[in-house]
């Protein structure tokens, strides 16, 4: 099938693994705000899929080039709360194509640098010979309203104006676009959803452009390798395109498991309610532990958990673990659930059930009290050939988006049982001294409970 072709087609399939649930879920209940994200999320993925895949497809085509000429891809993409977040160490399914970060000292002519997430200001990459992809974020200067919002620091980080191509994620200047009643910030974060979904689009192309120069690259990940795949993907048709349709299929299919989200929502909120803490674990700081934490959009209430910067659990069984996991076996994850049972914890978990579309025997689905997330895998979701695993996972995005269908649902029970909006973290980046309104909000959350 043509490119163009293939366009024409996408609105239609999302439609039909998409929009038809939501469709279900208004009328069961029009007021969800979880429902108002989704439906943000959705529109702004598809139209970043119909008018920026051109511009995604070049990227990738550039990327490839760079690893050809044995040169650096940087990467200061923004994947959430962090432009590791979903390439954290071992992560199953990463092609290994990108360096998080950029260092300037080390960056060199024929570099790439993709990125949306300007921290400092930096000298102009281009004068150096580096090509870049760039996109806006609502912690730069790019965004509609910046002049208007932005502290003078921020207003002075722009993105565009290094940038040889431009994609626009549609994101606003205060990132979050769903309002609660009486509450001072939107909630939601989007930067996170819509940076891992165009991340992966853009390496799944980079990587079937090298094998189809006969270049390999090395997937990490504890993936069995393989010699041959019983369905390898086709190289002369862009990948970018169907890992849209299936990341987005796996998420119209979170309405199937609304039954176990409303269970850990409902379950966290009491457990707050009664004096309680709720605790969010993963292995590696760089994926929910730190999404849950002090976001932009996101609650106040969540204490983080991790192997790598918060290891200790001080928990007990007052309290409530949401483990975001990214294989259902994972050593260190199941050592941590021991942890968190001993000290009496209830326990949940959010990630995938499966590898290889197998459930393995006493994985942690089966040991938490509710398990959220039975439709994605722990690999990639592309065998390429000549690639030795199979590329591209989805469980970030899905762990992403899970993970905030059950903060709505905890929004909306804080509303209704206390008559009170949860406190939601600003934009850190606003106008007014350094930090000042986001430590407000962080030590009244962290007061209320809530």
């Amino acid at each position: 099938m043509k490119r163009r072709e293939l366009l024409k087609t996408i609105p239609l399939s999302f439609a039909g693994s998409l929009a038809m649930p939501w469709i279900v879920s208004a009328a069961e209940n029009p007021t969800s705000y979880w429902k108002q994200y989704r439906d943000i999320v959705c529109d702004k993925l598809t139209k970043i899929h119909l008018s920026e895949s051109d511009a995604m497809l070049e990227t990738a085509h550039r990327m490839a080039h760079t690893i050809r000429s044995g040169k650096t891809c940087w990467s200061q993409w923004d994947l959430g709360h962090s432009f590791h977040e979903d390439i954290f160490p071992d992560r199953h399914g990463d092609p290994g194509v990108m360096t998080a970060g950029y260092d300037e000292d080390k960056a060199e002519k024929g570099d790439l640098l993709l990125i949306s997430l300007l921290l400092n200001a930096m000298e102009d990459p281009r004068e150096k010979g580096i090509f870049v992809t760039g996109a806006q974020g609502p912690w730069c200067a790019d965004t509609p309203d910046a002049e208007k919002l932005l502290s003078k620091k921020h207003k002075s980080l722009r993105v565009k104006p290094y940038s040889d191509i431009w994609i626009n994620n549609g994101l606003s200047t205060l990132g979050p676009e769903v309002w609660l009643p009486g509450a001072q910030y939107p909630m939601g974060a989007l930067s996170g959803i819509l940076g891992m979904v165009t991340f992966w689009m853009m390496q799944a192309d980079a990587v079937r452009i090298l094998a189809s120069e006969g270049i390999s690259v090395n997937v990490k990940g504890d993936e069995p390798e393989f010699d041959t795949h019983s369905n390898y993907v086709s190289l002369t048709e862009p990948l970018g395109d169907r890992y849209f349709e299936e990341v987005t299929s796996q998420m119209g299919r979170i309405e199937s498991e609304m039954g176990t989200v409303h269970k850990i929502a409902d379950t966290a909120v009491e457990t707050i309610l009664n004096g309680g803490k709720v605790h969010v674990y993963s292995k590696f700081w760089e994926a929910l532990s730190i999404e849950a934490n002090t976001r932009r959009g996101g609650l106040t209430c969540f204490h983080s958990v991790d192997s790598n910067m918060h290891k200790e659990y001080s928990g007990d069984d007052k309290d409530f673990v949401i483990m975001g996991i990214y294989s259902p076996d994972d050593p260190v994850d199941v050592d941590y659930l021991n942890t968190f049972k001993k000290a009496g914890s209830k326990v949940a978990s959010i990630g995938p059930a499966e590898r290889n579309k197998k459930y393995p025997d006493n994985s942690i689905p089966q040991q938490t009290d509710f398990h959220l997330g039975y439709m994605c895998d722990t690999y990639g979701i592309f065998a390429v050939p000549g690639v030795k695993r199979k590329i591209c996972p989805t469980s970030g995005a899905l762990v992403n988006q899970m993970f905030y269908a059950v903060c709505f649902r905890m929004a909306e029970q804080f509303i209704k049982l206390t008559g009170n909006s949860p406190y939601i973290y600003p934009n850190g980046a606003t106008e007014g001294p350094p930090y000042a309104e986001f430590s407000r909000i962080h030590t009244a959350g962290l007061a209320r409970g809530y």
